[in-house]
C-alpha cells in the first residue's frame, strides 16, 4: 500500500475518539460501518480521492474497531504512583495514589519478607479510583516481620502493579544502640553512636529516609563499641540509622535540625 500523508485536527480527533468510547460495544460496528473518514490533504485530485478511498475501507475494517477499543483502554487506565511506606512503632504504614481514570474495581497489597514470594494481607474488591482526579488509598500493616525487611507492592485488578518498596522493621532493647547528640544541629556533623557488643570491628549501615527510602549505604568501624557516622549533607528532617554487626542490625532514629 503507498503511504499517503493526510492531516486530522487535534479537535477533530478527540471528538471522535470520545464519540466511540461513550457506545456500547455492540452499536460500535454499526457506527464504524457509517463512520466519514477524517480530512485528507494530498497532493493531486487523484491522489486525494485514492487516499479517501483507503482511508474509508480502514475505517470499515474490524482493524479499526479493535484499534480504538486499544487506544480508549490505554489512554484511560488507572496507574499507581506516590507508592511509599511509613513505619511506626510495629506497625507499618503503606500508602498509594491511583491517577485518575476507569475504576479499577479492586485492588491487592501484597506483602514478602525475601521480595520473592508474596502473599495478599489486603484484598480490596470494591470500586476504586475517580474518573476525574486521583485518588489517595492507604492501609496499615498490623503484622510485619520484625528484625527484618518488610517488601510490598499493590496490584490493581487491571494488572497494573506498583514497583516493590521494602522497609526495615526492628523490636530490640532500646540500650543495644545509642546515638547522639540527638538531635544534630550545624555545628555537629558527626554522629556518634554507640553500638552495644560491636566491639573493634568493621561494620556495614544503612540511613534511610523516614518514609523508609535507602538513602546512603556506608562502611563503618567500631572502636570499643563507638562508631562515628557523618551526616553532613543530608537535608533537615528525620532519618533511620540501620548498623550491622555481622549477626544482626540495630536501628536508632536520628533529627537533624540546622
Amino acid at each position: 500500500m503507498r503511504m499517503l500523508k493526510y492531516r486530522v485536527s487535534a479537535r477533530d480527533g478527540a471528538a471522535c475518539l470520545s464519540s466511540f468510547q461513550a457506545l456500547p460495544l455492540l452499536r460500535l460496528k454499526e457506527r464504524v460501518a457509517t463512520a466519514r473518514p477524517p480530512a485528507c490533504h494530498c497532493a493531486g485530485s487523484s491522489a486525494a480521492g485514492r487516499g479517501a478511498q483507503i482511508i474509508k475501507r480502514f475505517f470499515e475494517t474490524q482493524q479499526f474497531i479493535f484499534f480504538f477499543l486499544l487506544l480508549g483502554n490505554c489512554a484511560f487506565a488507572q496507574r499507581i504512583i506516590n507508592f511509599n511506606l511509613y513505619p511506626t512503632g510495629t506497625l507499618i504504614g503503606i500508602k498509594f495514589t491511583l491517577t485518575a481514570g476507569k475504576d479499577c474495581g479492586g485492588y491487592k497489597i501484597l506483602h514478602s519478607t525475601d521480595s520473592l514470594s508474596f502473599s495478599v494481607i489486603e484484598d480490596y474488591a470494591g470500586i476504586c479510583g475517580n474518573i476525574s482526579a486521583n485518588e489517595i488509598r492507604s492501609y496499615t500493616h498490623q503484622t510485619p516481620a520484625l528484625n527484618q525487611k518488610n517488601y510490598y507492592k499493590v496490584l490493581l485488578a487491571t494488572s497494573e502493579s506498583s514497583n516493590i518498596q521494602s522497609v526495615y522493621l526492628a523490636s530490640q532493647n532500646a540500650d543495644a544502640i545509642k546515638a547522639y547528640p540527638n538531635p544534630l544541629d550545624a555545628n555537629h556533623p558527626i554522629l556518634s553512636c554507640r553500638v552495644a557488643g560491636s566491639g573493634n570491628s568493621k561494620l556495614k549501615a544503612i540511613i534511610y529516609s523516614q518514609n523508609g527510602k535507602n538513602i546512603r549505604n556506608l562502611e563503618l568501624f567500631s572502636k570499643s563499641d563507638l562508631v562515628l557516622v557523618d551526616v553532613s549533607g543530608l537535608s533537615n528532617g528525620l532519618y533511620i540509622l540501620e548498623i550491622a554487626n555481622g549477626e544482626k542490625p540495630f536501628t536508632t532514629k536520628f533529627l537533624i535540625n540546622r
